[in-house]
């Protein structure tokens, strides 16, 4: 190798890139990319380099050998050799890329390589950098030995291709995953094979005879890598400091490696020199003294190439414009700090890690945490980062609200490892602001946080001494509490366990410590209410957790898959549930039964018991008591909910599994309820005009035990649903029955048919048992109907309900779904159709019922005074939406015609803010169904709107702003794709036209200014179907007024125009002074939308019947000639293109061309005429 490669003497210091000068007119080997390792000249004023420069110059040795290169250079065999392998692509990029072999496998054949030739290998090295960068030429021998490296980028710059973006660092695909795996390990491998690692291993303790050749190659692609670093060129650039960084990351590693044979060296020579001189071998202590220089020299060598790319390409390349390239600079500065802390964890690198702290990409900010964390993670290094941490602690407290969550939860993690290992630099504002993060939603980062909080209470717990001994896990339920109440988001306590459960399970699943503080000992202190509700609260969570495992709802997205082993722990946890509170619950029942929302809570655990546990542990005592403590609160609790509660909790104790003793319980409970209640209700049907306050609470108070036990258990062996419609009819008929009363006798009834219909699904109904269900659902059905006109408030919102509920219990859709869901519906379809009498269609006078319950009761304007409390409108507001999801449900299962929904969408902007989500909705399946229909009823919308704005408008003028603004929402529904929609649109403009201009006679019709609305709609036509729609425009007014009034009609002529819409401009100002020019105009403005037609056309017949159409259905004949022709005329070509997938909606709307290349005789115009013919065509939304 020539002597111009970059060597360094064995007393030289490290100096970086930009410090080496020289002030001869000769250029000295220096790692400067304007010089190639490759050149032979020489500096012939060796004592004035010397003196400019600090650096000594090359040993004689070193001459020697670029004497020997040059000899080597000039044999004929070594040149053909290289201009073989210099002809041939890059093996090393193509192996690489390819990633068909290993690693290290690959670089084992580029040292052969060098072996045999270490200019050819150094050339190999040089192109695989530059095939990496993405740039197609290639680097030559002859341009190594003759020109500088900054010439070499400058000729590979100009040979890069500009009009690619990607290249192989960033390029995407399968395919260069391989590359981006194996390109980084490379460059470090190489590092240790041109560091001298294995030099140093094997000869470093036996006597240095390795050679600098490995170091002045490291030099040369330094070289080379710093000039491409400093390219403008974003992919030489992000190669060359990728594969830099990632060479010096292998690089540090030869150098902890030197340094420890060093100290190892060192450590023999220092033990030889200790003994007697007599003693001493010589041979040996010399050897331990070369191998000392040698390795104090190649240590210097080392830190001259680190030394190099760290001033040369790092300090510049660390705050580059690309993000990838600074992620890339911090990632490796990390794994330098961890590798060798002696040399690179000072506060002189650690400065770049603090400053891009504040970075302003989120990937940057990611790597550079990153290795602080790896940092942090060791408590040896915690002295040498004392100084950084009091430097950059306030940003990295405020990163924990950074807007990545990686970056955040991994700053989080900084923080607990510096509060461990720094106690005091963290404060209590610092630590209260990473507190907030385990009630957030990305789980993870709440995870993360609940580490953290943990620490901390269990640093409040051992500062706290007040549990006794017995209980130790109470004092950290009670610091978790306290932290729970100060933080005052007590509806979030799913969240804050879930975030602990991970770290804190052993504590949070000791039931006992929970039980204590609620059921403490005479001699203990008791909680305050405030603090029993949440933790009971807590409590309840941590049951939930336990026995599910999944994070609450907002939380983890898709739920979790278990292994064998986690559902073994869910089984356990199950278990000690169900041992602890079988005997615990019905004491926690019995002392809070006087609070209503302590009792919801604790209703919830009995769902996770495992019930074979009552009998296995011979805990039915234990049931008993519970069993009795339900029951009471059903008895004795007025509140509703807390009575579904109770419900739940009895269906779930009469498991199979659990004993009969809880069934038994059960009906008991439900006879004495119903046998009450047939003896209220008796007494009020024969004491109606008698009745006082005791009979009605009485009566409600049944009512609503019943309806809570109806919705959870089949009561229809009690034949409730006679005493309820005869309720129900009193009410009707007298009026003297509270409104509360009727509601929840509906609610009875409603329940009763439910459970009869499945009931009746279990089995193989008779004909009479089917007549009767019938019976049963129609007369509830005429009932709810009837309360839909009465006075009764909330009665009537329930029937509304349970009419809907009803239609679609009865309607065709449900009841097959039903069947279906119970493999019952093949053996049902073969019994014949009587399963059909259960379908129940609503009557006219039904529909108009319902129709006017949505206009009374849902799009009504809001005037609630400002003095509301905000609860109230949102209660008001989510049962609106409720009347309306349910109306439109009723619609889109076809149980209702869709037309009915236009008193829906005609308030699609008035009330989009409170209804506009289930309008789009309603809306979009609707096209899902049946798209002619969704456009027609949006014309019915539309019609609607404008004959009520006409009514409105008598003696003023009409405004249609608001009317335009509909119409412009309503056709943006439709969506882009025009095609698909065609149809639709093309049937929403004939019927508009119809409306705008029936009984027109030559006159202005008050509904012309329809027309306005119409225009939004024209977006949404193909070209060649505004050009049938402009003829049909036509044909229903030929001859238009020349006033002001006939305005909207030229404007949606004028939008018509199937090249372009803008002459709506030049249409908008119309007058009477020059008339014949106007028709001119017009009549020039017509001819321009009429299409040049062929003569296979006009034989045809097609310009007759479009000039004078006489059929009153002239629009759909129109539109099947066309589409006749059109098929005709689109048929391919050339014999390529006679496979071309033909799309499977009709082209009936398609415009005919204007010229044809060539003439068709009047056979292949018989045969295309008579192919046309044959298509199927569907022409339905046209009838």
């Amino acid at each position: 190798m020539p002597g111009t490669m970059s060597l360094r003497s064995k007393r030289a210091a490290p100096r970086p890139l930009q410090e080496i000068t020289n002030d001869c007119e000769v250029p000295c080997a220096s790692p400067n990319p304007d010089n190639s390792p490759m050149q032979t000249s020489a500096c012939p004023d060796v004592s004035e380099a010397s003196k400019n420069m600090e650096t000594p110059v090359p040993p004689k040795r070193n001459r020697k050998v670029v004497r020997r290169l040059d000899q080597s250079l000039q044999t004929p065999n070594r040149m053909r050799q290289s201009e073989k392998r210099t002809a041939a692509s890059p093996t090393l990029y193509r192996a690489v890329v390819h990633g068909q072999s290993p690693t290290q496998e690959i670089l084992d054949e580029w040292v052969d390589l060098l072996q045999e030739d270490k200019e050819v290998a150094f050339l190999e090295l040089v192109n695989f950098i530059i095939q990496s960068s993405g740039c197609r030429g290639e680097v030559t021998l002859d341009m190594v030995k003759t020109m500088g490296f900054s010439d070499i980028i400058r000729v590979m710059t100009e040979k890069f291709d500009e009009m690619g973006a990607d290249y192989p660092l960033v390029a995407t695909g399968s395919s260069w995953r391989p590359f981006r795996s194996s390109f980084p390990k490379l460059l470090q491998q190489l590092a240790l094979v041109l560091g001298g690692r294995s030099s140093v291993m094997h000869s470093g303790l036996a006597g240095w005879g390795g050679s600098n050749t490995e170091l002045e190659l490291a030099g040369g692609l330094v070289s080379l890598l710093v000039g491409l670093s400093d390219s403008q060129v974003r992919a030489f650039r992000h190669t060359a400091t990728l594969a830099a960084l990632k060479f010096m990351t292998g690089l540090v590693g030869v150098a902890v490696e030197v340094e420890r044979v060093l100290q190892t060296v060192q450590r023999q020579l220092l033990a030889e020199q200790s003994r007697p001189v007599a003693q001493q071998a010589t041979n040996k202590l010399q050897n331990l003294t070369t191998s000392k220089e040698k390795l104090k020299e190649h240590e210097g060598e080392l830190e001259n190439l680190m030394n190099t790319i760290f001033r040369g390409i790092f300090v510049h390349r660390y705050r580059d414009i690309l993000p990838e390239i600074r992620a890339v600079c911090l990632e490796e500065l990390g794994c330098w700090m961890t590798s060798c802390p002696d040399t690179f964890l000072t506060d002189s690198y650690l400065k770049y890690l603090g400053w891009t702290l504040s970075d302003r990409h989120g990937e940057v900010r990611k790597k550079c945490v990153a290795s602080l964390l790896v940092l942090y993670s060791k408590p040896e290094q915690q002295p040498r980062l004392e100084l950084f941490s009091q430097r950059f602690k306030e940003r990295l407290v405020t990163m924990v609200m950074d807007r990545e969550p990686d970056t955040a939860m991994k700053t989080i993690q900084v923080l607990n490892d510096l509060r461990e290992t720094s106690d005091g630099l963290l404060s209590k504002e610092d630590c209260e602001t990473v507190y907030p993060y385990v009630f957030c939603s990305h789980r993870q980062l709440a995870i993360t946080a609940g580490h953290f909080l943990r620490k901390s209470l269990l640093k409040q717990e051992s500062e706290m001494a007040s549990s006794p001994p017995s209980r130790p896990q109470e004092t950290f339920v009670r610091v978790l509490l306290a932290f729970y109440l100060a933080n005052q988001l007590h509806d979030h306590a799913a969240y804050l366990v879930d975030s602990l459960w991970d770290s804190s399970e052993h504590q949070l699943s000791h039931w006992a410590s929970f039980t204590g503080l609620l059921l403490p000992k005479p001699q203990e202190s008791a909680l305050l209410e405030v603090e029993e509700g949440a933790l009971l609260e807590i409590m309840v969570c941590c049951v939930r957790q336990a026995a599910e495992g999944q994070p609450p709802p907002g939380r983890g997205g898709q739920k979790k898959v278990f292994l064998a082993r986690q559902k073994k722990a869910l089984e356990d946890h199950a278990q000690a549930i169900s041992l602890h509170f079988m005997v615990t619950l019905p004491q926690l029942l019995t002392k809070f039964s006087c609070d209503d929302d302590k009792i919801l809570v604790l209703l919830e655990i009995p769902r996770y018991f495992d019930m074979s546990v009552y009998t296995s542990a011979r805990l039915e005592s234990s049931l008993s008591s519970l069993l009795n403590a339900i029951c009471l609160l059903v008895e004795t609790r007025p509140c509703a909910t807390v009575h579904e509660k109770c419900s739940n909790a009895l269906l779930a104790l009469c498991d199979p599994m659990a004993p009969t003793q809880a069934r038994v319980a059960t009906d008991t409970l439900i006879d004495t309820i119903v046998q009450r209640f047939e003896t209220v209700s008796h007494t009020v049907q024969s004491q109606l005009s008698s009745l006082d306050e005791d009979d009605v609470y009485e009566l409600t108070t049944c009512l609503r035990r019943l309806c809570a036990l109806y919705c959870a258990h089949d009561l229809t062996s009690s034949s409730l649903l006679i005493p309820c419609m005869e309720l129900l009819r009193i009410g009707l008929d007298t009026g003297e029955l509270a409104d509360e009363v009727l509601m929840l006798t509906m609610q009875c009834a409603f329940y009763s048919v439910v459970w009869h219909i499945h009931s009746l699904t279990l089995s193989r109904p008779s004909k009479d048992e089917l007549q009767g269900l019938r019976r049963e659902g129609r007369n509830l059905i005429h009932v709810c109907q009837s309360f839909l006109s009465s006075f009764y408030s909330c009665s009537k919102e329930q029937a509304f309900l349970l009419l809907c509920d009803l239609l679609l219990l009865f309607g065709p859709h449900m009841i097959a779904h039903e069947f279906q869901s119970t493999g019952e519906l093949n053996a049902l379809e073969s019994e014949g159709e009587s399963w059909r009498i259960l379908v129940l269609a609503p009557s006219p006078r039904l529909q108009a019922e319902l129709q006017g319950f949505m206009v009374d009761h849902v799009f009504v304007t809001n005037e609630t005074n400002e003095e509301d409390v905000d609860n109230e409108r949102v209660a008001e507001l989510y049962k609106r939406r409720r009347f309306l999801a349910m109306y439109l449900r009723l619609a889109l299962a076809g149980i209702l015609p869709l037309a009915s929904t236009a008193g829906v969408f005609k308030h699609y902007v008035k009330f989009f803010h409170d209804y506009g989500d289930l309008m789009k909705e309603g809306l979009s399946r609707a096209r899902l169904l049946n798209l002619d229909d969704c456009a027609r009823t949006i014309c019915l919308s539309l019609k609607q709107l404008f004959t009520e704005a006409i009514e409105e408008s008598e003696s003023q003028k009409l405004e249609l702003s608001h009317l335009r603004e509909v119409a412009r929402r309503l056709a943006a529904t439709f969506g882009f794709d025009l095609r698909k929609s065609r149809y639709a649109i093309a049937r929403l403009h004939k019927e508009g036209l119809q409306f705008a201009l029936e009984n027109h006679q030559n006159e202005a019709p008050k509904t012309l200014h329809f027309l306005e609305l119409l225009t939004e709609f024209s977006s949404k036509l193909l070209p060649e179907d505004k050009a049938v729609v402009l003829a049909y425009t036509e044909h229903l007014v030929p001859s238009p007024g020349q006033g002001l009034e006939w305005r909207p009609f030229k404007v949606y002529k004028a939008s018509l125009n199937p090249k372009g819409e803008g002459r709506v401009a030049e249409l908008s100002v119309v007058g009477n002074k020059q008339p014949q020019q106007d028709n001119h105009q017009e009549s020039a403005e017509a001819s321009q939308f009429v299409p040049n037609l062929t003569s296979t056309v006009m034989r045809n017949g097609y310009q007759k019947d479009m000039d004078s159409p006489d059929d009153e259905n002239d629009f759909e004949i129109r539109i099947k000639r066309r589409a006749k022709y059109v098929l005709r005329r689109r048929r391919p070509a050339t014999e390529e293109l006679k496979h071309t997938t033909v799309p499977q909606t009709p082209l009936a709307f398609e415009m005919d061309v204007d010229s044809v290349s060539g003439e068709n005789d009047e056979e292949s115009a018989k045969d295309d005429e008579e192919e046309a013919m044959e298509e199927d065509l569907d022409f339905s939304y046209l009838s």
